[in-house]
């Protein structure tokens, strides 16, 4: 995944089960604000917020690394992508890594 995220703008997301939930939407945010040219000041005060300005995003690859874990770290992440995704006429560049083990997986 890296190696075809180096060749383009991208975001990349690594979904640490050890960090909080509130630290990795901090996280995240920090990235998602600078790469959306967003003044220093702007939060993202839930995973709502975030999606929605992650995937208003254009011109970027976004991946989340190991994905699976946010049914531990922040349950309600994959009903919020999906969500967001079903609802959104044009669909942004979203992959997650494959699982361990899996023929797609590096």
């Amino acid at each position: 995944m890296l190696k075809f995220l180096e060749e383009r703008p991208h975001l990349y997301f690594f979904v640490n089960p050890r960090k909080p939930p509130r630290l990795l939407l901090e996280e995240y945010g920090e990235a998602l604000r600078r790469a959306a040219g967003l003044p220093g000041h702007v939060r993202f005060a839930s995973w709502n917020e975030f999606f929605d300005v992650l995937l208003s995003l254009r011109g970027y690859a976004v991946a989340f690394d190991e994905f699976q874990w946010f049914a531990e770290v922040a349950p309600e992440v994959p009903c919020i992508l999906q969500r967001f995704w079903d609802t959104r006429a044009e669909k942004s560049f979203l992959t997650s890594s494959p699982p361990r083990g899996s023929p797609l997986g590096g």
